[in-house]
């Protein structure tokens, strides 16, 4: 009887919740399994959300502009304090993981932003940028490097 009445009322929650669209496990009672995973098959980036703000974005395959520079930003990963990051005119993270804190412009700081900091972690908070990764020199030289940036004003140490 006490399995009865919790399953009639996990129903009920059910009901009463909103019907929106959202990701999930591809797999009952999310037990992994091949050809499972947690997300969308194609044609949305996969947010993670807390008190229906999103905090984190996994990007779709795809393209975006950054400071005049085409960028693939396929599987880039972003973080941010502020949830306007995601709603910014940019709605997209820098590289492979970015970290955004706070920009009083609403808009993270993209005016030091080069294509070679597409690998690494990119960090914009206050205005300005800040890059740790590897900068391809050639074909096959690369160095590590770290980048502060404030209004398009880059200092680079490594190279």
């Amino acid at each position: 009887m006490r399995h009865l009445i919790l399953l009639i009322a996990s129903l009920f929650v059910l009901l009463l919740h909103e019907t929106n669209s959202f990701a999930q496990s591809t797999s009952a009672n999310n037990v992994p399994g091949v050809g499972k995973f947690l997300g969308y098959n194609a044609g949305q980036n996969l947010e993670f959300r807390t008190n229906n703000v999103i905090r984190m974005q996994l990007m779709q395959s795809g393209n975006t502009t950054i400071n005049g520079n085409p960028i693939n930003r396929s599987g880039f990963l972003g973080l941010s304090t502020a949830p306007s990051f995601f709603t910014s005119g940019l709605g997209s993270p820098f590289s492979l993981l970015h970290l955004n804190g706070d920009n009083p412009s609403g808009a993270p700081e993209t005016l030091g932003y080069r294509p070679w900091m597409r690998t690494g972690i990119v960090y914009t908070h206050n205005n300005d940028i800040m890059y740790i990764g590897p900068r391809a020199i050639s074909t096959d030289v690369t160095d590590a490097v770290f980048v502060s940036g404030h209004n398009g004003t880059l200092i680079i140490y490594g190279t």
